[in-house]
């Protein structure tokens, strides 16, 4: 029997700011997991002037030197470019990240050459002004494809950019294997900076910025403190100066400045998560929570608010609570109901693990993007 030959494909990304940001740790899962007995894997970046992290991805990436829409001249020379890899490698499918990527290869027709087109949409668009919002019109009304991390992402493209729903494929975020099993053995005490064995733990993994809502995490949490003696807060992210600045008098607060411990941010959270007693989320949007999957994959009672598709991770009642946002007395009250019942939180978190190893188990979500990648090839 013949060998069925390899599906040549190419991932398209703008450039690798922040390796840790979600859309590039899905990229990198996809470039590191993806079967090469099917498929033949090849990466490129618009810019990249630094080196890769170590393990980010085997396939070593062109770079095209694109960085502005304004020459037009450097608009047609990358044109040519992506053009000229996509026939001389003859690739089949492209998988595009961020919104440069994404119009530079609407501009490249590249359906006319034999090649699909697959756009990545792992938003709610929060951020979207008037001009990004009608440049994903554009990218719309070409022949592309679109692959989504929510049922909520999906409804989105449909309502806001009129995509399709024939067009769009939800596929979840997977849980990642190698941070749940870098985590197995927990930080020092003097990572925690003084949270002590008998203490309860809230915690939460988001960088901070304003769509995480910290303010209503920060209210919350001195709510919590006011009822719950033994109850510390542990913050994993990076932080925006600016908006550090504005959290300031919240996190003086004397009901938590004892109480609070910031680690920054690292680059694998699962040994702080597998110490929290209550994960938290308190964003205003969200797509798919790659923090609240990793709540659940470590066996962690959640409270979240209820946006995005927070729903489509947190059962609400079964494996934690949901709450609408910027609702800090529900939140806090929710907290403390499982902070003073250990049997409900313990049963959530059971629900929770198991959900996760089903839900978003990496073998399945692979064999997922395979049979999609197969579809259009």
């Amino acid at each position: 029997m013949a060998l069925a030959l390899k599906i040549p494909i190419l991932f398209l990304c703008d450039e690798i700011k922040q390796a840790t940001a979600g859309s590039e740790q899905h990229l990198s899962f996809l470039l590191r997991n993806l079967p090469r007995e099917r498929l033949e894997v090849h990466f490129a970046l618009l810019r990249g002037d630094e080196k890769l992290p170590a393990g980010f991805s085997p396939v070593e990436p062109a770079v095209l030197n694109f960085h502005s829409f304004r020459n037009p001249l450097e608009i047609t020379r990358v044109r040519r470019s992506l053009r000229q890899m996509v026939r001389q490698r003859s690739i089949k499918v492209l998988h595009v990240f961020f919104r440069d990527s994404e119009l530079l290869s609407s501009m490249a027709n590249l359906f006319s050459l034999g090649c699909r087109r697959v756009l990545t949409r792992r938003s709610m668009g929060y951020e979207d002004r008037f001009w990004f919002r009608r440049r994903n019109r554009l990218s719309a009304l070409f022949e592309a494809h679109y692959v989504v991390n929510s049922e909520a992402i999906k409804r989105h493209l449909i309502s806001c950019e009129h995509v399709a729903p024939k067009r769009i494929t939800v596929i979840f975020n997977p849980v990642n294997q190698d941070r749940l099993a870098e985590g197995r053995g927990g930080p020092s005490p003097s990572e925690l900076g003084g949270i002590e064995n008998g203490d309860l733990v809230v915690g939460i993994v988001a960088n901070i910025r304003p769509v995480k809502d910290y303010e209503t995490f920060l209210k919350a949490a001195a709510r919590v403190a006011d009822r719950v003696a033994e109850a510390k807060f542990l913050v994993i992210g990076s932080a925006d100066d600016h908006y550090w600045k504005k959290l300031r008098p919240l996190i003086e607060n004397a009901k938590l400045r004892s109480r609070i411990v910031f680690a920054g941010a690292v680059p694998n959270p699962m040994p702080f998560i597998r110490r929290f007693d209550v994960g938290v989320l308190s964003s205003t949007s969200e797509g798919l929570s790659n923090s609240l999957i990793e709540y659940a994959a470590a066996g962690v009672a959640t409270v979240a608010t209820d946006v995005g598709g927070n729903r489509e991770i947190v059962e609400d009642g079964l494996t934690g609570f949901l709450v609408p946002a910027k609702a800090e007395t529900m939140m806090a009250d929710r907290i403390v109901d499982l902070l003073q019942n250990p049997e409900k939180r313990r049963a959530m978190g059971k629900r929770a693990r198991a959900s996760a190893q089903t839900k978003f188990a990496q073998e399945g979500i692979l064999n997922q993007y395979l049979a999609f990648y197969e579809s259009l090839a």
